[in-house]
């Protein structure tokens, strides 16, 4: 019943082999969408698996409404990092907005 799955641009290319095996399996395939990474300033990606980033990290720096405002303006939806609550975040949402190349941060 899945139709659409958003995730990381880090994993476009098991796109084709997923659709084939839904299609192979008689489901129809979902619709991808692949969105940037964050990296830091030699390229690598921020995730936790890669011990980049952890939640007991960002608690340490951010309030919830911080994060969310800092990760809303790299992502080209609101004009400053200020600090925004998701109900005021959703309705600015728009993927021609989401940068297609991966987003420099520190965190």
């Amino acid at each position: 019943g899945i139709t659409e799955v958003v995730r990381g641009r880090d994993l476009l290319l098991s796109a084709p082999q997923q659709q084939y095996v839904a299609h192979l399996l008689g489901y129809e395939a979902p619709a991808f969408a692949h969105i940037p990474l964050l990296v830091n300033a030699q390229g690598q990606r921020l995730s936790k698996r890669d011990g980049a980033l952890s939640m007991q990290a960002l608690r340490q720096h951010y309030t919830p409404q911080a994060l969310l405002g800092l990760l809303a303006y790299l992502a080209n939806l609101t004009d400053d990092a200020s600090p925004v609550s998701l109900t005021d975040l959703l309705p600015l949402f728009a993927w021609n907005k989401v940068p297609k190349s991966d987003v420099t941060c520190k965190l």
